[in-house]
C-alpha cells in the first residue's frame, strides 16, 4: 500500500497538469488545497486543508474531472475520497542543559505579542479582489468586470448551517440586474474557495443594493422628502388644469367642412361656389 501511495504522489504533478488542461478551476482548487495521502490501488484519498475546500470541490463537480485524469494516468478506474488534514501537534522544545534554570528559580516565560488579526472588512475585500482576478484568469471577463464595480461585501449569517454565512455583494442599482443567475453561479464556487482560504465559511453569493444610511432623525428627514414630493405633484396638477385645451384645426373663412356619408374625407364647400339660392353646390373640392 505504501509503495502504491508513493507512486501516486510522484505522479501527482503530472495529474495536476492534465487537470489544468481540462478545467483550470479544478486545477487551482487541487494545487492549492489538496495532496494525495493514501492510495490502496483503487481509491485515492486526498487530504484537504479545510472543509470549505472540500465542499467547493464537491459542489463544483470537480471530482469527475480528477477521476477521469486519474483513470487515464493509472490505467484503472479511481473513485476519489476526501479527508481533512490533521493539524500536527505543537513541537516540544527542550532547553539545553547549559542553560537549565535551577529548580528554586521559576522560569520566566515571555509571551509573544499577539499577532494583529486582519479586520473582517479588509479580509472580505481581499477575497473579493482575488476572486475577480481568478475569474479573469479563467477567461470570464464579464464576471471580473462586475466584481470590480462591487463597493462592499456583507456577510449574512445562515441559520440553517451553524457558523456559515452568505456573502452579499453591494452594488449600484443599475448593476443589480447584471448579476444574473448564470453570472452568480460562475462567481460563487470561486468566491467560496477563496473565502475558505482566508478562514471564512461562505455558502452562497448574491448581489443587492446598499442599505440607506440613516440617523436618529430619519423620521423628520423622510417626512420632509414626502412633503416636498407632495408639493411638487400638486404644482404639476395645477399647471395641467391651467393649460388651455389643444386647439382644433382652423378652417379658412371662405370655406367650411362638410362630411358626406360614404366618403372617407370631408368635402369643402367654397363660399364662391354656391347655387343661385345661396346653398353650397356638390362640386366642392376634396381636401
Amino acid at each position: 500500500m505504501a509503495d502504491e501511495t508513493m507512486v501516486v504522489q510522484e505522479l501527482w504533478p503530472q495529474v495536476l497538469e492534465s487537470v489544468k488542461k481540462r478545467r483550470r478551476f479544478t486545477w487551482i482548487l487541487l494545487s492549492q488545497n489538496a495532496n494525495v495521502s493514501f492510495y490502496d490501488g483503487a481509491t485515492p484519498t486526498l487530504a484537504w486543508v479545510n472543509q470549505g475546500a472540500v465542499d467547493n470541490f464537491v459542489s463544483s463537480d470537480s471530482a469527475p474531472v480528477l477521476e477521469a485524469v486519474l483513470e487515464e494516468v493509472l490505467s484503472r478506474p479511481a473513485a476519489v475520497e476526501s479527508v481533512l488534514e490533521q493539524t500536527p501537534p505543537a513541537p516540544l522544545y527542550f532547553m539545553p542543559a547549559s542553560t537549565a534554570v535551577p529548580a528554586h528559580a521559576p522560569a520566566a516565560t515571555a509571551a509573544l505579542p499577539p499577532r494583529p488579526a486582519a479586520s473582517a472588512a479588509s479580509t472580505l475585500h481581499r477575497v473579493l479582489g482575488q476572486t475577480a482576478f481568478l475569474m479573469y484568469e479563467q477567461g470570464n471577463s464579464e464576471a471580473a468586470a462586475l466584481l470590480a464595480d462591487v463597493g462592499n461585501v456583507e456577510l449574512i449569517p445562515d441559520n440553517r448551517s451553524g457558523g456559515r454565512a452568505d456573502a452579499v455583494l453591494i452594488v449600484s442599482p443599475y448593476r443589480v440586474p447584471q448579476f444574473t443567475d448564470e453570472v452568480l453561479a460562475a462567481i460563487q464556487p470561486v468566491f467560496v474557495h477563496v473565502a475558505g482560504r482566508h478562514g471564512l465559511q461562505v455558502d452562497g453569493v448574491s448581489a443587492a443594493l446598499a442599505l440607506p444610511e440613516i440617523g436618529d432623525d430619519w423620521r423628520q428627514i423622510l417626512q420632509a422628502k414626502l412633503d416636498k414630493g407632495a408639493a411638487s405633484e400638486q404644482a404639476s396638477e395645477a399647471h395641467a388644469k391651467e393649460a388651455p385645451p389643444p386647439s382644433a384645426g382652423r378652417i379658412s373663412s371662405g370655406a367650411r367642412r362638410q362630411y358626406v356619408p360614404g366618403m372617407a374625407r370631408p368635402l369643402v364647400a367654397d363660399a364662391a361656389a354656391r347655387s343661385p339660392n345661396g346653398q353650397p353646390t356638390m362640386t366642392s373640392l376634396l381636401l
